[in-house]
């Protein structure tokens, strides 16, 4: 016969010691109810009652809402800071963006994180928004920046939803997250990405940075997240077909993961070939071991693959060269990592790449403009010929 379930609660006596006599063991008896923890995973709940009868009606009530709906008992209990743990452990866990996801999802725990669900309202995110102002963090004086927290925040309630653990809560709107994206104007011209990985092979401070310059290919001519880069493999690279799968690390609620196809150019098959990626396990990372990218011990937080210090150095090499040359060096002073992927997507427009292909390759939805809104910006001697050719 198979073995019984035991009910989700269950009623015992138990003893109850009193502080200020001795304890008497036939009259300081407390009937206990005991039941899962609703928010500490592994941990049980002790409820304690004078009478049997109130044990048996507690019991009752608590088997009869678990058997109808057994999340049920976690929502009536379960704050902001439960939600978000949830979110991080059964989803966010698998991004490649889990870093960034973590630290904002602790952030918010420290700020609203007692506050139940079922109590969630307006005046919350204002206190968000007045915490996100005072921070003294570079990223939460940014505008979006600081609508980040909030885009997490409403994204781990939706996946609880989305998993049948809550059913309602306080929707964050517009006022909190402003859906409009401002385009950054910053493209890289041709000569000056060249000039920046010249920079990566001069030597100061004792070493010079040849691996960078790899990574700025692979991200200038697959148009990538500087995140997506570290997760691509080895083994994920296909000479023979002109394909790269590159991990998917745009946020969606409840999606999986998922892998999309983007092709190699000829740049970018002739540094692969030159670098010998293949002579490497199919399971080693790209910008590790196979591109010489230093202190790539495989660690948790793998801190031997944050490039973006050597990034900077590169920025200012590129520079000190122009000026060095008389030239106006003003335009490595704001550049970003990111807008190598800016540079990849105007490249692959400018060359005639249809824009459904590039949106795939990408990694945008094909009903989104933010290929078109955010990440072009046609450049002035490519206008200039577009219009010569009409001209004749």
């Amino acid at each position: 016969m198979p073995r019984p379930k035991k009910d989700f609660a269950r009623y015992s006596t138990q003893p109850y010691r009193p502080t200020k006599r001795k304890f008497n063991k036939k009259t300081d008896r407390r009937w206990a109810v005991i039941y899962p923890h609703p928010n500490k995973v592994g941990k049980v709940k002790t409820e304690t009652y004078r009478t049997e009868a109130e044990a048996i009606d507690r019991t009752n009530d608590l088997n009869a809402i678990h058997k109808s709906n057994k999340k049920q008992l976690q929502f009536e209990h379960w704050t902001i800071a439960n939600a978000l743990d949830f979110w991080l452990t059964d989803h966010a866990v698998k991004l490649v963006s889990y870093k960034s996801e973590k630290s904002q999802a602790d952030w918010l725990r420290g700020v609203i994180g007692d506050v139940s669900l079922s109590d969630f309202r307006e005046e919350h995110c204002k206190a968000i928004a007045v915490e996100l102002e005072e921070d003294d963090c570079i990223r939460a004086k940014e505008g979006r920046g600081r609508q980040s927290y909030f885009i997490t925040l409403r994204t781990a309630l939706n996946y609880c939803k989305g998993e049948g653990i809550i059913t309602t809560f306080y929707n964050i709107s517009k006022k909190f997250i402003d859906g409009t994206y401002e385009s950054r104007d910053r493209v890289l011209e041709a000569d000056e990405f060249e000039e920046l990985i010249n920079a990566c092979h001069v030597v100061k401070g004792g070493r010079d940075r040849a691996h960078l310059a790899s990574i700025l290919i692979w991200l200038h001519e697959t148009a990538c997240r500087s995140g997506e880069l570290k997760t691509i493999k080895v083994g994920d690279i296909d000479l023979d077909k002109g394909i790269v799968k590159i991990r998917q690390s745009k946020r969606k609620t409840g999606s999986k993961t998922k892998y999309r196809d983007c092709g190699i150019s000829a740049r970018l098959k002739e540094m692969i070939i030159e670098s010998g990626l293949f002579e490497f396990s199919d399971s080693d990372s790209v910008i590790g071991k196979p591109l010489g990218m230093p202190n790539t011990d495989d660690t948790k937080e793998k801190k031997g693959y944050d490039f973006k210090r050597a990034f900077a150095t590169a920025c200012r090499i590129a520079k000190a060269e122009r000026v060095k040359n008389e030239l106006n060096g003003d335009c490595f002073d704001d550049l970003n990592i990111h807008d190598l992927r800016h540079t990849g997507i105007t490249n692959m427009l400018e060359r005639k790449v249809s824009l459904p292909l590039v949106a795939s390759m990408v990694g945008h939805e094909p009903e989104s403009c933010m290929t078109l809104k955010v990440y072009l910006k046609f450049r002035q001697k490519f206008i200039a010929e577009e219009m010569l050719k009409m001209a004749a």
